[in-house]
């Protein structure tokens, strides 16, 4: 599957996701864990934004905090602990990628932000792919500013 890059401006979600199956962030308490994912995004968004854990392992997730805007913020769960920010149709791909759902429940696009750059995979024709392999390479994606 080839997804296309998404930047910080709100394009549609099809954007660069590194590996599945990582804890995340298990050791932040709450307070900490809603401060780094509310980076994801512009303050104006992050700020009235839920706040979702996600345990890929126990494909699962836990809101840490309600919101109030339409978007959710979470932090990627692999060893990059990028920070994420997506609408409900974003966040429901998202969330589908990272508890090992076999596809979104959703099929419209939608709005995501992920302004502190993050890690992806691509193999070596540049397809950029979910999990990483013997014929993928790390990708580091650069913080742009909004």
């Amino acid at each position: 599957m080839r997804l296309l890059p998404a930047c910080c401006t709100g394009l549609v979600t099809a954007l660069l996701l590194p590996a599945l199956g990582h804890a995340q962030a298990a050791m932040m308490t709450d307070a900490q864990f809603i401060q780094a994912a509310q980076g994801g995004a512009p303050a104006a968004i992050s700020a009235k934004a839920a706040i979702v854990r996600i345990d890929a392992a126990k494909k699962m997730t836990m809101e840490v905090r309600p919101g109030s805007n339409g978007f959710t913020c979470s932090i990627i769960p692999d060893e990059s602990k990028a920070p994420f920010c997506g609408d409900k149709n974003a966040w429901a791909w998202f969330a589908a990628a990272f508890t090992g759902q076999p596809k979104p429940p959703n099929t419209e696009p939608g709005v995501s932000y992920m302004m502190q750059g993050g890690v992806h995979y691509e193999t070596a024709n540049g397809d950029i792919v979910m999990e990483k392999a013997a014929n993928t390479k790390d990708v580091k994606e650069r913080r742009t500013g909004c």
